[in-house]
């Protein structure tokens, strides 16, 4: 079976037009349901060099908020 389509994914950009935040969770989820697998990028100063990605709270797990992304420590 495959797996196309079966999840959802939202990209959130910075001010400078840089993907700040890659979201998945299962097709249908709603963004305010503990079911996200957050990472965020960090960047060098205003450049586009990628310096690290981390994970919301330090873990891949998908159970955190779509909407709370920017209230959670990455690490």
């Amino acid at each position: 079976m495959s797996q196309e389509g079966l999840w959802s994914e939202r990209i959130r950009y910075d001010a400078q037009g840089r993907v700040q935040y890659i979201c998945k969770a299962r097709a249908g989820s709603a963004e305010s349901a503990l079911v996200w697998q957050i990472c965020r990028i960090y960047y060098d100063g205003t450049t586009t060099r990628i310096l690290d990605t981390l994970w919301a709270e330090g873990n891949s797990s998908q159970k955190w908020s779509f909407t709370l992304r920017e209230t959670y420590a990455y690490s």
